[in-house]
């Protein structure tokens, strides 16, 4: 994701492995990155990229949400698609609440989400001509969904990004075992 960004874009990635998978990358002169990691307000960014492209028009905005954040607020979507808001979004599909799965165990139920099609969600939602929208499973094809939205900055581009379910980005693993390694609190 570094590699396709560029001075300008607005970069926002949601509270989960997208927050702690972006992180801790460098990013191009000139590129903005909103995340919030202490609230853990999970599905917050699709709002946020459609207030904060409004607010500065003619920047791209680029979002990286898990499916269950994205699951949240998804409606926006269709408010972002209307208002010809020109951004990438990148769902992170780990089928569930991985962040959760690595905090409090993998195998808790609550963290189970229904699978869903992104891709068509976003065309039901309005999508039509402005909207390019896919489903990747492998970096190759991440960085050809990239290109064709390099290719077409006016659009909204979808990529229903498919990876394993405990794929955990290594700062969250690491903070994850510090915290797993902790005292129990004195009472």
């Amino acid at each position: 994701m570094s590699a396709f960004l560029r001075s300008g874009d607005i970069v926002l990635a949601d509270q989960g492995t997208s927050f702690y998978g972006m992180a801790p990358h460098r990013l191009p002169a000139g590129v903005t990155f909103v995340g919030q990691p202490l609230w853990a307000s999970i599905g917050y960014t699709i709002p946020a990229l459609l207030g904060t492209c409004t607010a500065r028009p003619g920047h791209r905005g680029v979002l990286l949400v898990g499916d269950g954040a994205a699951q949240m607020t998804a409606t926006e979507l269709a408010t972002v698609l209307r208002e010809r808001i020109p951004a990438v979004i990148v769902v992170v599909d780990n089928d569930g609440y991985t962040v959760e799965r690595a905090i409090h165990g993998p195998d808790e139920s609550y963290n189970d989400i229904t699978a869903w099609d992104w891709p068509a969600l976003a065309r039901a939602l309005g999508g039509g001509d402005q909207l390019d929208a896919s489903r990747v499973r492998t970096v190759g094809d991440l960085r050809a969904a990239l290109a064709g939205a390099s290719a077409h900055p006016e659009r909204v581009t979808l990529v229903q990004a498919v990876v394993p379910r405990d794929d955990v980005p290594d700062l969250l693993a690491a903070l994850t075992r510090v915290l797993g390694n902790r005292p129990a609190p004195a009472h």
